[in-house]
């Protein structure tokens, strides 16, 4: 009876243990950020609603992982583009000792395999990149898939694509006047995500030749703003009239999450825009903490547990030892 109860003293903290470590130790691995590129949410604050912006052809991710690295020491990618043209699973990436550093070199890529991409939803279907992460444990000579899987959306462009600019179109509305501004390919499907709008108005025709431009003449003018809207990569957004009537010009400045950007000059007299003033842009930006080594309720679970697993297997080893002793003697 008295060794039964070893047994199922033993057993219970394994089994315990067990389910864990192969069913819920996905809770040791965490999101990836991707760093040197904008970043934007477009609704509710989630990984699907998440999009990051890149020109680069070299893409830089950072993973949270759990200071235990043995329990989440791989990582892998697969990158589908818009067209459903997707790459293999790539090899393993030992991404806890670079600490939780990845890179994905986009340049090189060869995208051989096809992806069913019908399931898949973006605001800008023509521009967007899923890059499927899997993430894999490994405790001594196992390794285990973690069930961990996450996809992030990359919005890329080069700057050579003429899809990268936003088009604007102003109308007058009556007190107000309307800007339709979309940033789409041939077939009008989103390319990029509309991030920012600025207006201002001016009583003279100006010299603007760039979005610096255009940003140092918003600043002196006294009607000026920026209206808010839902990030798309289709936006309409009204625009006040203003109420002293020597003004004759409005200037509307768009630009995406890429950092390409147009402006348009609009003659409130005769209703001509005019809309030749391209201006590409590269302005990208590191995203912010990634909160490494932050512990999980659930983690903290699984430490306390291998604790029991090892106080249980001390005491189990030492109580055989004292009993072989006494039937020595």
């Amino acid at each position: 009876m008295r060794l039964k109860f070893k047994w199922v003293f033993m057993c219970i903290p394994c089994m315990i243990f067990a389910m864990f470590l192969f069913g819920g130790i996905s809770a040791a691995a965490a999101d990836a950020v991707m760093l040197n590129s904008n970043k934007a949410v477009v609704g509710s604050a989630s990984k699907e609603n998440t999009y990051y912006f890149s020109n680069s052809n070299v893409w830089e991710f950072q993973a949270e992982f759990s200071l235990v690295k043995e329990w989440d020491t791989y990582v892998t990618y697969r990158v589908i583009a818009p067209d459903g043209r997707a790459t293999k699973e790539s090899k393993k990436i030992p991404y806890v000792d670079n600490q939780g550093k990845f890179t994905i070199p986009f340049g090189e890529l060869t995208f051989t395999e096809t992806a069913d991409i019908s399931s898949r939803n973006s605001v800008a279907p023509a521009g967007t990149y899923y890059v499927d992460l899997k993430y894999y444990a490994s405790l001594w000579p196992i390794t285990w898939d973690q069930k961990k899987d996450e996809t992030i959306k990359v919005i890329y462009y080069n700057s050579n694509d003429q899809y990268n600019i936003p088009s604007i179109s102003i109308s007058d509305a009556g007190s107000k006047y309307s800007a339709n501004i979309a940033v789409s390919d041939a077939s009008g499907a989103g390319t990029s995500i509309i991030t920012n709008v600025d207006y201002f108005f001016s009583a003279d025709e100006r010299n603007i030749t760039t979005a610096s431009d255009f940003l140092l003449a918003k600043a002196d003018s006294i009607v000026s703003g920026a209206p808010a809207f839902s990030l798309s990569s289709s936006v309409a957004v009204e625009i006040e009239k203003p109420t002293d009537g020597s003004y004759k010009y409005l200037y509307v400045l768009a630009r995406t999450g890429n950092g390409y950007s147009k402006f348009v000059e609009y003659n409130m007299e005769s209703q001509d825009v005019s809309d030749d003033k391209n201006i590409p842009t590269n302005d990208t930006s590191t995203t912010g903490d990634t909160g490494l080594f932050d512990y999980d309720f659930g983690e903290l679970i699984l430490l306390a547990l291998v604790v029991v697993l090892i106080v249980s297997c001390v005491l189990i080893i030492t109580q055989k030892i004292i009993d072989y002793k006494k039937r020595l003697y």
